[in-house]
């Protein structure tokens, strides 16, 4: 159990990895669950699962922590009312 969870995962070959599918197909719940997700393009995403996706690009990366960090404090702000 949990009351928040990022997932990280990465697309090989325009597929997500196989694990993380899986993992997010088994246990994915929108108020509970974020994922990020990278690939060459930096468009490709599962469909109906809340995240965000990106190419693997180090100038990006304040800006991804800073949309996880805010997802994750609305997340916990709203459980612990």
């Amino acid at each position: 159990e949990w009351d928040a969870f990022v997932l990280l995962h990465t697309w090989e070959i325009f597929e997500p990895q196989e694990q993380a599918e899986k993992f997010i197909a088994e246990n994915y719940d929108a108020g509970k669950m974020f994922v990020v997700s990278t690939s060459a393009s930096g468009g490709n995403a599962i469909e109906g699962v809340d995240g965000i996706t990106g190419a693997s690009e180090l100038n990006k990366v304040d800006e991804d922590v800073t949309t996880i960090k805010l997802w994750l404090n609305e997340v916990l702000t709203l459980k612990n009312k």
